[in-house]
């Protein structure tokens, strides 16, 4: 497949995501790119990039961003083109549109519940929920307004003993002993680099519920250290 990058849409320590448009279907998408420099200080990258989109590519729900293909590019660019959403991130909905009501909390938090239900049927564990991994956008009519997406499975995991953990290549690499997730939304058993299966999902939906109904995360802190205490 090819492609045309269009529009810079956001630039990430690791890369970059642009609207892009695909050849041959002109289809508009997202390209999530990763610069190849990353590879050499971080070792694990490629192997978490495949696991990311291995993992995508078996979840096919309507709460659950879309991938259409992933590769590598002539000049050594690892790739992975989804649907293009056309919405806010949860973390934006919250700060401008908030306090959130019961309503529509309620019916955020059931499609990003129906999201976390998939992946957990099929094995898989985000580790990264967050607001800034979950977009909302305008629903196809007035009786569903918002229409929710969760994305970025760029922490993945493959629970252990499930039997697609073989389907998955890279599913069996070990975790760094280093924090990987974000502080504020992270399970005890995370931050401890134990390890992890549903529940620590579930963890993470509690903390994003209850910003939801507050408008802030449950801990506050100005340190990393100060959070994760918290948490334990």
């Amino acid at each position: 497949m090819f492609y045309r990058l269009d529009l810079l849409a956001a630039a990430r320590v690791m890369g970059s995501v642009y609207q892009a448009t695909q050849l041959g279907l002109l289809r508009t998408v997202a390209i999530k790119m990763f610069s190849p420099r990353f590879r050499a200080t971080d070792p694990e990258l490629a192997k978490r990039f495949t696991l990311e989109a291995a993992a995508l590519a078996r979840l096919v729900h309507p709460n659950v961003v879309t991938l259409y293909d992933y590769g590598e590019s002539p000049d050594g660019d690892l790739y992975m083109t989804m649907e293009l959403l056309a919405g806010r991130s949860l973390s934006h909905v919250i700060e401008e549109d908030g306090p959130l009501t019961f309503d529509r909390i309620l019916r955020i938090a059931l499609q990003i519940a129906r999201a976390l239900r998939e992946a957990h049927a099929q094995g898989i564990v985000h580790r990264d929920l967050k607001p800034g991994n979950v977009m909302v956008m305008h629903g196809p009519d007035e009786e569903t307004p918002d229409l929710v997406k969760v994305l970025d499975f760029g922490l993945v995991r493959v629970m252990e003993g499930h039997p697609s953990r073989q389907m998955v290549p890279g599913s069996s690499t070990k975790d760094p002993g280093a924090l990987l997730g974000s502080p504020r939304y992270m399970a005890p058993e995370q931050i401890c680099c134990e390890p992890v299966d549903a529940r620590a999902d579930i963890y993470s939906f509690g903390v994003l519920l209850f910003q939801l109904s507050a408008g802030v995360p449950p801990f506050q802190g100005s340190t990393v250290h100060e959070i994760v205490s918290q948490h334990l």
